[in-house]
C-alpha cells in the first residue's frame, strides 16, 4: 500500500504561503462537455499534457524549496496515471 502524502498540494503551498487556495471549479464544469466534444483519447491527452506541463513548471522552485519535488513528482505520477488509461 502506498504510504500517504504528508499534505495534499494545496496544503503543501498553504503552509509556505497562509494563502487558502482554491480548485478552479470552471474546469470541473467543463469536463464533461470536453469529454462529449472531444473524446476521451484527445481529452486524455490534454489533461496528462496538463499534469506533465505542471511538473516541468515546478522545477525552478526546487533550488530553494527541495520540498516541491514530491510535488512536481506527484505531478509526473499523474499525467503518467492518465497516460495509461489510453493504453
Amino acid at each position: 500500500m502506498r504510504e500517504k502524502p504528508r499534505f495534499n498540494h494545496r496544503g503543501f503551498f498553504h503552509a509556505y504561503t497562509k494563502e487558502v487556495l482554491k480548485p478552479k471549479k470552471t474546469m470541473a464544469r467543463i469536463m464533461p462537455w470536453l469529454y462529449y466534444i472531444l473524446g476521451k483519447k484527445r481529452l486524455y491527452k490534454l489533461i496528462a499534457k496538463g499534469e506533465y506541463d505542471a511538473a516541468i513548471g515546478y522545477e525552478h522552485l526546487i533550488k530553494d524549496f527541495p520540498e516541491v519535488e514530491s510535488v512536481k513528482n506527484d505531478e509526473k505520477r499523474h499525467g503518467d496515471i492518465v497516460s495509461e488509461l489510453l493504453e
